[in-house]
């Protein structure tokens, strides 16, 4: 499409660009006169034509109208509200090809950010017995908006309201709830729906609610955090213990930002000690109850505090060279303060769970100094969303 080459494409702008790539975040990426372009739902490889929305000095962000040419990887997408929606971002990529692309994604972001080369990155699937080799229905929480007689999810400008008719994403339980719920256009601007592990309601006037993952039961209060995706929590399991049962030394397990104890109470078998910190004050009671439910004869203590403000103490006083740490920290990564206390200290090894590879990169470029990082591994907890749950196993240098 021929246009002034001086000036990059205005907002309205119909432009043709070939797909070369996919970006975290899960747009398409092209080039077009060395700008960078880039188109959500698109496949390398694909011809798109598409109208441009947003005009930056450096890249473009434009919206698909045709594919010239399609991939022939593309897929029909399950949903009928994808790319209306803004939740699903690889509904129209295989499953196998999306947790390829996600690998890729977390390896290029490790070089680029953390400047980290050569590392082994893979993204397994969940088993097949599971009937989740598809990436659906597996969402065991969700938040539905409304606004002006609108119920559902919000579309892709965060302003407008998609009323929901289906989400194959969700689990059969919660997709009756969505749909409930959208059926109402009047009631609260904003209500969070959870199901348990066996696929039932949880009531907002529940005080807490039960999760049976990995061979253990949890107690989980209303407002807490717990993993979203039941199957891949279990799998994140087995991932670390599989690491943790070929460490020499298993004194201490320090468990950052726990929660409810889900890793410290499938996990702490293996090691003499665990301690458990979070900031959430009914988490951490749920955390001494789910583990005196589970494994009461653990040695097992608890501290309802910042982990910036009580993990220097807790290695000061503990053999670091047979600890180990596991850090499940927010969206937002590590505080700065808790990576200069892990290279002050240094604990034996480290397990670092990200739900953001950007700030994954960012942080092992720092504990990278006095860290090997021996693997990242993706589970994915967000199968076909742009978000990218993994894992990075961290052992201090000789």
């Amino acid at each position: 499409m021929a246009f002034d080459k001086t000036q990059a494409p205005a907002p309205g702008s119909i432009i043709d660009v070939e797909i070369t790539d996919i970006g975290f975040g899960g747009d398409g990426v092209g080039r077009l006169d060395g700008m960078a372009v880039f188109v959500p739902y698109t496949l390398p490889g694909e011809t798109v034509r598409a109208r441009v929305f947003e005009r930056k000095r450096r890249f473009l962000k434009a919206w698909p109208k045709e594919i010239l040419t399609p991939s022939p990887d593309r897929i029909q997408a399950r949903c009928g509200h994808y790319q209306l929606c803004a939740g699903c971002a690889y509904q129209h990529i295989p499953y196998v090809r999306e947790r390829e692309i996600k690998a890729d994604q977390v390896r290029q972001l490790l070089q680029r950010i953390g400047h980290l080369e050569g590392i082994p990155i893979s993204c397994a699937p969940l088993p097949d017995a599971l009937g989740l080799e598809d990436g659906y229905h597996y969402r065991n929480r969700v938040t539905v908006h409304r606004l002006r007689r609108q119920c559902g999810f919000f579309k892709h400008d965060n302003h407008q309201v998609l009323t929901i008719e289906e989400c194959p994403i969700s689990a059969p339980g919660l997709q009756e709830l969505i749909l409930d719920e959208a059926r109402h256009p009047e009631g609260l601007p904003r209500v969070d729906l959870r199901i348990d592990s066996a696929g039932q309601p949880v009531s907002q006037a529940q005080a807490w609610f039960q999760v049976d993952c990995h061979g253990h039961t949890y107690r989980v209060p209303l407002e807490s955090f717990f993993q979203t995706h039941f199957a891949a929590a279990a799998q994140m399991i087995d991932l670390l213990e599989g690491w943790m049962s070929d460490l020499s030394k298993r004194n201490l397990l320090i468990d950052g930002y726990g929660g409810v104890g889900l890793f410290s109470v499938a996990l702490g078998q293996l090691f003499s000690k665990t301690i458990l910190v979070e900031l959430d004050r009914n988490a951490v009671e749920a955390a001494q109850l789910n583990m005196r439910t589970n494994r009461p004869e653990s040695a097992f203590s608890t501290h309802a505090a910042p982990l910036e403000t009580t993990l220097s103490s807790l290695l000061r006083s503990h053999d670091t060279n047979a600890t180990s740490v596991i850090l499940d920290p927010p969206r937002v990564g590590l505080q700065p303060q808790v990576i200069d206390i892990l290279l002050a200290r240094t604990p034996q090894n480290v397990f670092y769970i990200s739900c953001d590879p950007s700030k994954l990169a960012r942080d092992l470029a720092r504990l990278n100094t006095r860290y090997l990082v021996k693997s990242v591994q993706l589970v994915d907890m967000f199968p076909r969303t742009a978000h990218i749950e993994s894992i990075a196993f961290l052992e201090l240098k000789a």
